[in-house]
């Protein structure tokens, strides 16, 4: 493989010359891209509309497919079309927080799936897990790595890809290694009262709407259609409508079911936050995504901040700035925020997402797999080395000239 030479060719006006010439997540992603428009293309064609697809009008068979209506515009998000592409999407037992994603592992071009392998980074088992869950997460699809060498590419896979991409040229294939460095800034972990706060109430309310929902009002509280009239199963919390505190059904609702005290005070101790975490180091199946959401069930009561019973009011916490005491929290709390605030981000600046790893080891299990690999009780204690935020690594890259 290493001095792999394909004769291909390619047309002039699609020739893209990377920095050093090494491929980067950004072109092999239009190879990923194509593939899947072509497939989408193909399912509507072939379920809804012949249009989508080229028929040849002079052989002497009917219905030849000879190629595809790359003219064609389709909405994805229309109701018969989501309905025909829905096999290509994972399964709700495999989706992170419920979102519907395309399952990669179902694009193919010639037979052979195309999509990298984005679990490269925990085979490697010198790569710290945090940095391995974060780089799997968005190492290939972040616009902040666009530029960087792809990883995860099998040789069937770079072959597919330049068989596309230099469609009639010769080219050569060569491997070399580029240092990448990656900088994680400190203020991406802290939080503060206010945060924790914002936890709090997102959760207390959820569990308090979902309640109002049952014995209320269904229709203030609760979403059981979307906005492309599928049903939610279960229904989702409705956030556009306010909480009518002052109303005595909504006490008396409240009182019944225990989260309201006789003196009108939250007891905490139902405030359960409900989340999922990402974690495939327990498995070797890096293709059965099932396995891998982890779900936790997290009391948000602490030692300093949030006591068993406690006021509505709480305005001045959510504003407060003042960084966190960690140690008064329990490392399932902390985890349990960073999920929150991290788990489903999906923005520009991609540390962001960064989120510690936790190993769910009990101390009184065993102290020292603990502490093994536990960057969110190192962060707790303070002692996270201060080379953790620095990710330097010799990464292989595929040159192409």
């Amino acid at each position: 493989m290493r001095n792999l030479i394909l004769i291909v060719v390619i047309f002039c006006t699609s020739i893209v010359v990377a920095q050093n010439n090494y491929i980067t997540n950004k072109e092999y992603r239009e190879f990923v891209t194509y593939v899947q428009d072509s497939i989408f293309r193909m399912v509507i064609g072939n379920e809804l509309d012949e249009s989508y697809l080229i028929y040849c009008d002079t052989c002497d068979k009917e219905n030849v497919y000879i190629g595809i209506n790359w003219k064609k515009k389709f909405d994805e998000n229309s109701p018969e079309i989501r309905e025909a592409l829905e096999p290509l999407y994972y399964k709700p037992e495999e989706r992170f927080y419920g979102r519907r994603e395309l399952d990669n592992r179902k694009l193919k071009h010639n037979k052979i799936s195309i999509y990298p392998d984005v679990y490269v980074w925990f085979k490697d088992t010198t790569n710290n897990r945090s940095w391995a869950i974060f780089l799997t997460r968005y190492y290939f699809t972040h616009k902040y790595f666009d530029d960087f060498p792809v990883q995860g590419i099998s040789e069937k896979q770079l072959e597919q890809y330049i068989k596309w991409k230099y469609p009639i040229k010769e080219v050569n294939v060569k491997y070399s290694k580029k240092q990448i460095n990656l900088n994680l800034p400190k203020d991406k972990l802290k939080i503060t009262v206010g945060d924790y706060f914002k936890l709090y109430k997102y959760t207390r309310d959820s569990i308090i709407r979902m309640q109002l929902c049952k014995e209320l009002d269904e229709a203030r509280y609760c979403k059981f259609i979307n906005k492309y009239n599928e049903e939610i199963n279960p229904p989702i919390v409705e956030w556009k409508h306010k909480i009518k505190w002052k109303n005595d059904d909504v006490i008396s609702i409240l009182k019944k079911s225990r989260i309201l005290s006789e003196d009108n005070l939250i007891d905490n101790r139902r405030v359960m936050f409900d989340y999922y975490t990402f974690n495939p180091f327990s498995y070797s199946d890096s293709i059965n995504r099932r396995f891998y959401p982890f779900r936790h069930i997290q009391n948000l009561c602490d030692e300093k901040y949030i006591n068993e019973f406690s006021s509505l009011e709480i305005k001045s916490e959510l504003r407060s700035k003042i960084e966190l005491d960690y140690q008064k929290l329990y490392i399932g709390q902390l985890e349990a925020y960073y999920w929150w605030k991290k788990g489903n981000y999906n923005g520009k600046d991609v540390f962001e997402g960064f989120i510690p790893y936790y190993n769910g080891i009990f101390w009184e299990e065993d102290p020292k797999k603990f502490m093994k690999d536990n960057d969110i009780e190192l962060f707790k204690t303070n002692k996270l080395p201060n080379d953790f935020y620095n990710f330097n690594k010799n990464l292989d890259v595929i040159i192409v000239e």
